[in-house]
């Protein structure tokens, strides 16, 4: 029986999820519940709705077709969409002409991932780019990530997993022999305020980090969110926490925080937090502190 994984994207032509032009294919679901994140659609493991506003045309079809109540006529001819009544069985996206909604979330095969990143075999050839595997959490469907990967390996196709490493060691284990490269979020490293921003302690995704470093290189990307680890002093200890695995980090990553998931969150009625920009003397301040890990510290 074939493999089957919770999907919502496959990227072509990515520049930032690893070495080259690589493809990236973004599961659903994810173990941490980060304030500041900038994919919200990808945190349920379910199909969910998106409601566009800007793009309802005010027809109704969706109203015809939703027996739940979750699709609304409101004053003067105003369409609503009652997300906490929706059960996501994706009718309306299916008699929406306007695209206003959307469906987020397919199931997959290991063998209809394949087929569409093996278009861009030539590409990665070329580049020294492959194929990455994102989320949301990949590993949360560490057998799909697994199975897909090492088909790809078969055909000759690098393979990069960007996970936060809050899963299971054995989710880990079971990718390892498949993947070249892990691109690991580091979020800050005070334990309660990694749990207060993200909804869990770090304390297992350290444990995995430094276990992961013995078997893979590793890029290290870390969001820097105005408010809640863009000082100095948490910076350094990030640095510190680095250190002991330094020989296997081949490049960091400090991303900027932006506040796209805001957008993106009211498509489905929930709302995200907005956090200040770190400014850009912040940025290469930082950068600087990293350079004792790792030669090659990015700004993105």
């Amino acid at each position: 029986m074939s493999m089957e994984a919770l999907i919502y994207n496959i990227q072509h032509f990515s520049l930032h999820d690893g070495p080259g032009i690589r493809t990236t294919v973004f599961l659903k679901g994810c173990s941490l519940r980060c304030a500041w994140c900038h994919n919200p659609e990808s945190i349920d493991n379910r199909i969910q709705m998106l409601y566009d506003e800007k793009k309802c045309i005010g027809c109704g079809a969706c109203i015809q077709v939703c027996s739940n109540g979750a699709q609304l006529a409101g004053p003067e001819g105003l369409h609503l969409f009652c997300a906490d009544q929706c059960m996501h069985c994706t009718e309306c996206a299916q008699v929406c002409y306007a695209g206003a909604m959307e469906q987020c979330g397919y199931i997959k095969s290991a063998e209809q991932v394949l087929e569409e990143v093996l278009r861009d075999k030539t590409l990665y050839q070329t580049s020294g780019g492959g194929v990455t595997f994102s989320g949301g959490e990949p590993l949360l469907q560490a057998d799909f990530v697994a199975e897909a990967a090492k088909q790809l390996q078969a055909e000759g196709i690098p393979t990069a997993i960007d996970t936060a490493l809050n899963v299971p060691w054995d989710s880990v284990e079971k990718a390892l022999p498949y993947a070249e490269l892990f691109l690991v979020d580091v979020k800050m490293a005070d334990c309660q305020k990694h749990k207060k921003y993200t909804g869990a302690g770090n304390d297992r995704i350290l444990q995995n980090l430094y276990r992961l470093a013995e078997y893979k290189p590793l890029y290290i990307r870390i969001p820097v969110i105005g408010g809640v680890n863009d000082t100095e002093e948490e910076m350094a200890n990030i640095v510190k926490l680095l250190l002991p695995v330094r020989a296997s980090i081949k490049q960091i990553n400090l991303l900027t925080y932006h506040d796209f998931g805001i957008e993106k969150g009211r498509r489905f009625a929930k709302e995200m937090q907005r956090f200040a920009v770190p400014t850009d003397a912040q940025m290469q301040s930082f950068s600087k502190q990293f350079q004792s890990v790792c030669e090659s510290v990015l700004i993105d």
